[in-house]
């Protein structure tokens, strides 16, 4: 079973918060690393950092599909949810109109 969203969300932060600072070290922004104002900087980037960066990406990814297959999943729930509604108003108002009718007759 799939920890609470919260949950997920305070453990993407705890772990990539290193990843952050050592992009800042470097002079790069949490933006865009590999694109400083310093131009040797891009040439003089480890392969430890580039490494660092791949594995950041891939669990950004990750997580971008687990809250794509997160949403998809809440929204088809609401929409069930009020498709069920929409079906009960209909039967109530059928019945009221049945009263009605009976009334009139």
């Amino acid at each position: 079973m799939a920890p609470p969203k919260s949950q997920r969300a305070s453990d993407f932060f705890r772990q990539g918060k290193g990843g952050k600072q050592r992009m800042e070290q470097d002079g790069g922004g949490s933006r865009s690393p590999t694109h400083t104002s310093d131009a040797g900087s891009d040439t003089d980037m480890s392969q430890a950092t580039a490494d660092d960066l791949s594995v950041s990406e891939k669990r950004l990814a990750a997580m971008l599909q687990d809250l794509r297959t997160s949403m998809k999943t809440d929204f088809q729930a609401a929409v069930s949810d009020m498709r069920k509604d929409i079906h009960e108003v209909g039967t109530r108002v059928n019945a009221l109109e049945e009263r009605l009718m009976s009334f009139a007759t």
